[in-house]
């Protein structure tokens, strides 16, 4: 049995200034004489779930490593939090500070490398990151006051619970001490702490004060984990890709029931980048949405829930009238009418919701409506990989041929439905 070290003493002792440093910040000044915009404040929540969803992930992975095991118990899950209190500021509304985005998808990216490279040394990013709740309890009236919020009608993530949190802090630190007996290890880990602090630094220190002109419509501000790909500058056209992601969502259960909450992110953040198509020429477009329908469909999303959110997508940018004019967007009418013809080569529209029908006959009403369309997407899996696309029905198939999570009769349908395609 290892002896209980003194690791959170020095990781404490050589993170002191860093830490010292965070509330000498503009920003954190700022916040408590309210003269800080709503902007920062979003940003600041922003950023906090870009760094979330990359740790995460790197922990859940990490943890599964040889002696690895107790990095699964430090950290608390805080993107759902994030998630929860952002939905009230609408990607839509609230602009990015561009600054701010760059340096918290580069802490980011140095939590993904650390989890590949020494994925012990993550301990030091748990320590920093699980301590800024603790943090954020300390300035909560102070972001409440900048958003103008009542008693009871403060943020989650700022408020949170303060015996929970003390608590959770006070078994953290025993597990390291507990954990991170060798020195070497325990280098890297207050290593990866003051990187950790460095990267929270520069966040922080572009959060307030910035120029207008570093305020920009980003994806991460859809979804976290997306990076920094291009979206619209124009928010109507935000929120049609938002609608048309939404729509597509509610016609196609399976993306949400296969991959949660972070397929429904994707699905919306897909959908903004899906926009910008119409800033390119049409051969440039429609390389674009053959490679992406490649990606998707040998990931297990068949092409023609592509096909379908560009169609929608078309709709909703027409039907609020944005940039004017229907050839303003018929890169993404072509890019679908590409996809369809690719597939209706072999089951043409009318097959195709005639082979639905069937499937939605064969697995009965409450499977067809709780799964709506999937026999679309099998029809579309079987043309995929008949049409080139390398793997297009491994992974589908796999989670829709499932024993433990569909009935016999809908793997019977399944299955069925293949015999036909294939």
């Amino acid at each position: 049995m290892n002896q209980p070290t003194d690791v959170s003493s020095k990781l404490k002792q050589a993170t002191r200034r860093a830490h010292d440093a965070l509330g000498e910040l503009p920003y954190s000044s700022g916040l408590q004489s309210g003269d800080v915009p709503v902007d920062s404040v979003v940003g600041h929540l922003r950023a906090l779930a870009i760094i979330y969803g990359a740790m995460d992930g790197a922990l859940t992975q990490a943890s599964t490593g040889e002696h690895l095991e107790f990095l699964g118990h430090c950290g608390t899950p805080r993107l759902p939090v994030l998630m929860k209190d952002l939905n009230r500021f609408p990607p839509a509304d609230y602009r990015d500070i561009q600054p701010v985005v760059r340096a918290a998808i580069n802490l980011a990216g140095c939590i993904r490398r650390r989890s590949v490279t020494v994925p012990a040394s993550l301990a030091g990013f748990v320590y920093v990151l699980e301590g800024s709740p603790l943090a954020a309890r300390s300035i909560a009236e102070d972001v409440d006051r900048v958003l103008g919020l009542g008693p009871g009608e403060g943020l989650e993530y700022f408020h949170g619970s303060e015996g929970k949190t003390a608590e959770h802090w006070r078994k953290l630190t025993c597990l390291l001490d507990a954990h991170l007996v060798d020195a070497d290890v325990q280098r890297t880990v207050i290593d990866a702490a003051c990187e950790a602090f460095g990267g929270l630094l520069a966040i922080f220190g572009a959060l307030f004060p910035y120029e207008l002109d570093e305020l920009h419509f980003t994806s991460t501000a859809i979804n976290p984990e997306s990076g920094d790909h291009s979206v619209p500058q124009d928010r109507d056209a935000i929120r049609a890709s938002l609608e048309a992601g939404s729509r597509c969502l509610d016609q196609y259960p399976y993306i949400e029931m296969r991959f949660g909450e972070r397929g429904v992110r994707f699905t919306q953040s897909d959908s903004a980048w899906l926009a910008t198509l119409a800033d390119l020429d049409e051969r440039a477009a429609l390389r674009q949405v053959n490679w992406l329908a490649g990606v998707l469909s040998s990931r297990g999303m068949p092409s023609r829930l592509l096909q379908v959110h560009l169609e929608l997508l078309y709709e909703d940018l027409m039907k609020l009238g944005v940039r004017g004019g229907e050839l303003a967007y018929e890169n993404l009418r072509s890019g679908a009418r590409e996809l369809a013809k690719s597939r209706s080569s072999y089951v043409d529209d009318r097959q195709l919701e005639q082979l639905n029908a069937d499937f939605e006959g064969w697995v009965g009403s409450d499977w067809a409506k709780k799964m709506r369309n999937t026999g679309q997407l099998i029809v579309s899996s079987a043309t995929d990989l008949k049409s080139g696309t390398a793997k297009s029905t491994e992974s589908f198939r796999r989670w829709v041929c499932d024993r433990s999570r569909f009935p016999r009769v809908w793997i019977e349908g399944v299955e069925r439905l293949y015999a036909e395609l294939l």
